[in-house]
This record gives C-alpha cells, sequence and structure tokens, in this order.
C-alpha cells in the first residue's frame, strides 16, 4: 500500500489564522509545543491519500 501526501496552504488570509492560533493558545494557557502543531494545522491543508 503506499500513501501519498499533499500539503497546500489554506485560502484564509495568514494573519487572522495566526492571530486566531495566538489567542486560543494564550486563553488555553498552552505550552509552546502544542501551539506550534496546531498552528501549522491552522495555516496548512494536509492529506494522505492511500493507494492499493
Amino acid at each position: 500500500m503506499r500513501a501519498i501526501l499533499e500539503i497546500t496552504l489554506r485560502e484564509h488570509p495568514y494573519t487572522l489564522m495566526a492571530g486566531s492560533g495566538g489567542a486560543l493558545a494564550t486563553w488555553a494557557q498552552a505550552p509552546i509545543k502544542a501551539v506550534i502543531p496546531a498552528a501549522l494545522l491552522l495555516c496548512l491543508r494536509i492529506r494522505v491519500r492511500f493507494l492499493r
């Protein structure tokens, strides 16, 4: 089984997503190790397609 990983940018403005990610991190008082992956998931669209 093979997999194709597609990573593209979302269509939303980056400042909007970065600001909302920072506000969420501040509100939740999350550590930086949890904030960076969450911010990347907000900015990037990640798809995995499995092929037979």
